[in-house]
């Protein structure tokens, strides 16, 4: 039924805007018209982003940086999103907004000929993976398997960073890996267990995450080439189950955060598979910061200007804590100024933090 409201939502408002745009070409008007309408009918001040899907008007600033030419590769993993061109454009407008960046396609065998053609004519190398079993958790293991052989051809191409960046998944922002190469000089590793160049920096999580012990949101990575080589050379995940949500919503009648915790989800997964080469782990949140205060570094999507692709995510900012969500997320969410914060030893931990994984509801409601 969510299905069909949708779907006839969708189609009635593109029929409006197609009779709109004959008075508002930009869309500026109705798209104001209507956050203005929003704050009488719910409770929420309502802003918007714009984000274009094709890279044929972007304006270069016509500022340089420093880097050299393949000091960066970025690895574009899993399978091409097709949708509006998506992993294509993504490629076109990283050609210009990271200028001499090696851009690698790691994705399946089974991807078309013609498809691949494409990336190939706008200078991406391609690596391509042949499917396997089991997949993982939530498909653990093929995001893996692609991270690592994308990561591995960076090396052998000589690349000294990495940036692994899901395939539905595009940065807006130029400068972006100077801004992310600065908070490696500007935060270095402080702990000695873990072997690492420089901190592993991840997203800001799609959940709260701040009391889920070891989720690291899994949509991008970037560190040094060796550092994100090691991050991805860990043990396969046992399961073979594709849907992670649809196997909570099938198992669950509600789904906490410790049940996350405990069927671990990818995002968990693929930070305690790495940790635990090197050092015991825990299940707690105390351990958790110590980890993040020592070898990892949280960012926000505002920061790159990022938009995912899937999920209706660009219609929504979950990774942020404003509107609806700034009720229920904003002492959950592990933002970049917490993340700071937690480096430096200016939040406190207390006892009561274990606890809250459990009353937190992810899926279903508590009877």
């Amino acid at each position: 039924m969510k299905k069909i409201l949708k779907l006839i939502l969708n189609n009635y408002w593109k029929i409006q805007l197609l009779l709109f745009k004959f008075i508002d070409n930009n869309g500026f008007r109705i798209i104001g018209s209507l956050c203005n309408a929003f704050r009488y009918i719910y409770p929420n001040c309502c802003s918007y982003q714009l984000y274009p899907l094709s890279t044929k008007k972007y304006v270069d600033t016509k500022m340089c940086s420093t880097t050299s030419k393949g000091e960066l590769a970025i690895v574009l993993q899993g399978i091409v999103a097709i949708q509006d061109d998506c992993t294509l454009e993504t490629v076109r407008l990283y050609k210009k907004i990271f200028p001499g960046a090696i851009i690698i396609l790691s994705t399946w065998d089974f991807t078309s000929d013609e498809l691949l053609q494409k990336f190939r004519d706008e200078g991406c190398e391609i690596v391509l993976c042949k499917i396997f079993k089991p997949c993982g958790f939530g498909n653990v293991n093929y995001q893996v398997y692609t991270s690592l052989q994308g990561a591995r051809r960076a090396k052998e191409l000589g690349a000294k960073y990495v940036l692994k960046n899901r395939s539905d998944l595009r940065i807006y922002k130029e400068f972006s890996f100077e801004y992310l190469k600065s908070l490696l000089d500007a935060y270095p590793v402080l702990g000695t267990k873990v072997p690492l160049k420089g901190r592993i920096v991840t997203f800001v999580g799609a959940t709260g995450q701040l009391f889920l012990p070891y989720w690291l949101q899994d949509f991008l990575y970037f560190g040094h080439t060796d550092d994100i080589i090691n991050l991805f050379s860990i043990e396969q995940n046992e399961c073979d189950i594709a849907n992670a949500p649809a196997y909570f919503k099938r198992e669950y009648k509600y789904c906490t955060g410790e049940d996350m915790c405990r069927e671990v989800v990818p995002e968990i997964y693929i930070t305690k598979m790495f940790l635990s080469k090197y050092m015991d782990i825990d299940d707690s949140v105390k351990g958790f910061w110590d980890t993040i205060k020592n070898y990892f570094m949280i960012v926000d999507w505002d920061d790159l200007s990022a938009v995912l692709f899937k999920y209706d995510s660009y219609n929504r900012n979950d990774g942020n804590t404003n509107g609806i969500l700034n009720w229920k997320e904003a002492h959950r969410i592990i933002s970049h100024s917490i993340c700071v914060s937690i480096i430096n030893g200016y939040i406190k931990y207390e006892d009561w933090m274990e606890k809250e994984r459990f009353n937190y509801i992810l899926h279903g409601k508590r009877e």
